[in-house]
């Protein structure tokens, strides 16, 4: 039995030789599609992700410091327990993950460990529930800017919302109502202070992510030139990258409300590889994650057929606004689909398969 095991980790450790050597090539031979692809990436983060999240992961980290997310849980507290079966302080994060978008509830939820404020097995319950997308990335990037209709966007939230609410309640059966912990709030000035710092500290960790990924699908791209189905490529889409997933979705025709509602609900490798740079230190991501983006996916995409029923985009400024994105985004080729895929996996791969329980 040893030999059986040292020989998997010597295995192992050459395979990860092999990969890094055969990077290491791949940024000597493909330079420039590198450099390319790591300033599309700085363009994502300064033009979208840095606009979009700071202000929410700022405001987020400051409900919680501040001691208004206490404030808020005593209130709430016996709804979220019949309810939900989560303490009152969990309403802060599930609010916060609606209405700011993935990450921002991820962010929540490890403050709140952080904080004290919920236990560490609450916080994994928690975090399965509070991965979603925003109203504003809904309803005014999908349905105005992709499929030129802000009715359509609303129906597709309302969606996304019925299955988180879904989700969380099946979370509910999984573990009884846990107290309500209260800790004392910092003041508001250190507040503000620590919540900045914060949210700059992760941001950085999730732009540090988007390049790495950027430059990888540029690099794809130089390598494979083949394509792949639409159905194969809105599965990929919707699998690794949300925004590239719903670029996708929306080409399938009838079928574009199911696979818009699937792309948010599972939101994407990428997205996961985000929350998990967010919660490494807590080990708050565990198989029941995954499970519950592929239960919230199922979920959206069948609600949003239900209730985008007979609809599917063919307005010329819905068909306008998924070429212009596809033309600039190297996420939308094939070959950067597949390169994505296997990056995310590779990432994903390091995340503890059990969650550490040596804490509350």
């Amino acid at each position: 039995m040893r030999v059986a095991v040292w020989s998997a980790k010597t295995l192992g450790r050459w395979g990860v030789l092999a990969v890094c050597t055969a990077a290491a090539g791949l940024l000597l031979a493909f330079p420039q599609a590198v450099q390319t692809g790591v300033r599309h990436g700085l363009a994502v983060c300064g033009e979208l992700l840095i606009p979009s999240l700071f202000p929410f992961l700022v405001l987020s980290g400051f409900v919680i410091r501040s001691g208004t997310a206490s404030g808020v849980g005593r209130r709430l507290s016996p709804l979220m327990r019949r309810v939900f079966g989560f303490s009152g302080n969990a309403a802060a994060a599930m609010i916060i993950s609606l209405i700011g978008g993935y990450p921002s509830g991820a962010n929540a939820v490890a403050t709140l460990c952080e904080q004290g404020e919920i236990g560490r097995e609450e916080g994994r319950r928690l975090l399965r529930c509070c991965v979603s997308a925003g109203p504003a990335f809904i309803i005014g990037g999908i349905g105005v800017g992709m499929l030129g209709s802000a009715s359509a966007g609303i129906r597709l939230l309302a969606a996304h919302w019925l299955s988180f609410g879904i989700v969380a309640l099946i979370e509910r059966r999984k573990a009884g109502p846990m107290p309500c912990l209260a800790t004392p709030s910092e003041p508001l000035g250190a507040a503000v202070a620590q919540s900045v710092h914060a949210a700059v500290q992760s941001l950085l960790s999730m732009c540090g992510f988007v390049l790495l990924a950027s430059g990888a699908l540029s690099v794809g791209d130089a390598l494979f030139g083949q394509a792949l189905s639409p159905l194969w490529r809105c599965l990929l889409g919707c699998v690794t990258e949300v925004s590239t997933g719903c670029v996708e979705a929306a080409r399938m025709g009838m079928a574009a409300p199911f696979w818009l509602g699937a792309a948010l609900g599972f939101g994407g490798l990428s997205v996961h590889g985000q929350i998990a740079s967010r919660t490494a230190s807590l080990s708050l991501m565990d198989r029941g994650f995954f499970r519950a983006r592929l239960l919230h996916a199922l979920l959206g995409g069948t609600l949003s057929a239900v209730l985008l029923r007979g609809w599917h985009p063919t307005s010329a400024q819905a068909n306008a606004a998924i070429s212009a994105f596809s033309q600039e985004n190297p996420l939308a080729s094939a070959s950067g689909l597949c390169a994505m895929m296997l990056l995310c996996l590779l990432f994903l791969y390091t995340l503890p398969v059990h969650g550490d329980t040596s804490q509350p």
